[in-house]
């Protein structure tokens, strides 16, 4: 419901924040100040068609893979990526 798709809203909207993402939009937005629309506009268009790629992929592998599998592969891959930054081995 419309719950379930404000969490994941808001999720998306954090871990998006001042990710490489947006400092490479940042970068190119400062560089042509004359066209923040278009910047905005190419970067929400790339966004897009990167999570649309991602949502089939995740479909396909939901068909041969059980979620909870999916969900507990994700939460170690994201536990090794802290585990990582906190020691600084991540660059």
């Amino acid at each position: 419901g419309a719950g379930a798709l404000l969490r994941i809203f808001a999720f998306v909207f954090v871990a998006e924040f001042l990710d490489l993402t947006q400092i490479a939009t940042m970068t190119f937005a400062a560089a042509r100040p004359q066209a923040l629309w278009a910047v905005g506009a190419v970067a929400a268009l790339a966004l897009l068609s990167a999570n649309a790629v991602v949502v089939t992929a995740g479909r396909l592998i939901l068909t041969r893979i059980s979620g909870r599998y999916i969900q507990r592969a994700a939460a170690l891959i994201f536990l090794g990526i802290g585990v990582r930054v906190i020691m600084g081995l991540w660059v």
